[in-house]
């Protein structure tokens, strides 16, 4: 298959992925040798329709010289507007969107040393959140990357080290590549291509991993941030979904609740979640201040808002609250004026009615397996319209590693509120 066939096979993935039904051309297919009954076997295999989709996608690259042109007569007969959606990919400039900011034909053939740069210094962030699923799809169909590329990515074991690798390689493809790499970033990642930018005001230097990662766990030492456990289970989608939803609390106060059984993660993923300089930098540079509630009756519930109190009031003269009321007054006044812009964690909650004591208008994250702390935060009268997921939504849902489990968020006129439900991965 020719290069700029598999071009438009992946540019317009999605939208034949999405409305093909295999047994419709697999007839005419076999009949053109594309396909024989052992790959005709392997595409029935997989379980939906989307998946059989997919895999049929994946398996024409391979084939023939004539296959795009078998696969382009199969849909017109069954899918003609698929067929004149590839028809008109074809007559489309490759780099129509960036040459107009072309100086010089050089400049496509090899990344300037200035976009180099800026890739490196930003190097630690980028790696940090990004999951090279998330663009990969999206740079093919540019051509930044061609498929010996990608499974030069994908090999590599750990999320991280894909995205390394992803980084090592763009540096070697043209100038064309940062922009088309920036503009893949901008749905998923809107904080990343805000790093990316030519213009950015504020001075950066390159970052080191080492020192990056040490005052990181300095600052969550300092917050009483439980360490990763020795044995951990990668789970970069859940994390990077959690920090997403941490992000939105950058500007407001709001909370983030993760409920889900007891053992599934919630603790772990929350640490994780945290481990980034970028997020602790941009939305709490105030620091992070970590809890465990537990179950607990009133008086060790006061007990550990008053340790609480004296870990955070620098004023160390002053008397412990008395109940818990003057506990939530004193929190509430310590975030106000001496934590503006800090996370308050509050780990392995037991009991919804525990939560009103601190509802202090502060950015909050909660641990918790009783679900119904989303019921106390719609008895507090807020208005909740509904939408699917989109950057205007009220209301969207979310599936959390591909189970049955959903994530909810609740945007309120006055504040934000999330609720993730976590399972087991």
């Amino acid at each position: 298959m020719l290069e700029k066939h598999r071009h438009l096979l992946l540019k317009f993935r999605q939208e034949i992925v999405e409305d093909l039904l295999v047994d419709d051309v697999l007839a005419f297919l076999r009949s053109k040798f594309v396909f024989d009954s052992d790959d005709t076997e392997v595409i029935r295999a997989e379980q939906t329709s989307r998946r059989q989709a997919e895999k049929l996608l994946d398996m024409l690259p391979e084939k023939g010289y004539e296959t795009f042109e078998h696969l382009f007569t199969a849909l017109s007969e069954k899918y003609p507007h698929l067929a004149r959606l590839l028809e008109s990919g074809s007559n489309e400039e490759k780099y129509n969107d960036v040459l107009e900011g072309i100086d010089s034909p050089l400049q496509l053939e090899l990344m300037t040393a200035e976009h180099v740069d800026i890739l490196t210094v930003n190097r630690v962030e980028i790696v940090e959140d990004l999951l090279v699923d998330d663009v990969l799809n999206f740079l093919q169909s540019k051509m930044v990357f061609d498929i010996d590329d990608s499974e030069l990515i994908r090999a590599e074991r750990t999320s991280r080290r894909q995205a390394e690798k992803l980084l090592d390689l763009l540096e070697t493809k043209s100038d064309a590549a940062f922009y088309y790499f920036r503009e893949s970033l901008e749905e998923p990642y809107p904080h990343l291509v805000e790093l990316l930018q030519e213009d950015a005001k504020k001075p950066r230097k390159i970052s080191d991993a080492k020192d990056l990662l040490e005052r990181v766990e300095n600052v969550l030492r300092e917050g009483g941030v439980p360490q990763r456990p020795a044995v951990f289970a990668n789970r970069a989608r859940d994390v990077h979904k959690i920090r997403t939803a941490l992000r939105s609390l950058q500007e407001k106060d709001g909370w983030v609740i993760l409920h889900g059984m007891a053992g599934c993660g919630k603790t772990v993923l929350a640490t994780e979640a945290l481990r980034s300089a970028l997020l602790l930098d941009e939305c709490f540079p105030g620091g992070v201040h970590w809890i465990r509630i537990g179950p607990v009756d009133q008086s060790k519930l006061l007990m550990r808002m008053q340790n609480l109190c004296v870990r955070l009031d620098p004023d160390h003269s002053r008397q412990p609250p008395r109940n818990t009321e003057e506990a939530k007054d004193r929190l509430r006044m310590l975030f106000a004026h001496q934590y503006p812009r800090s996370l308050l964690v509050l780990d392995d909650l037991w009991d919804s009615s525990d939560v009103k004591f601190f509802d202090i208008r502060c950015r909050i994250m909660v641990t918790t397996r009783d679900a119904a702390i989303r019921t106390w935060l719609v008895d507090q009268k807020l208005k909740f319209a509904s939408a699917r997921a989109s950057q205007k939504m009220n209301h969207c849902k979310f599936s959390l590693s591909g189970q049955a489990s959903q994530w909810f968020i609740f945007l309120a006129k006055q504040q934000k509120y999330f609720i993730l439900q976590t399972a087991l991965p």
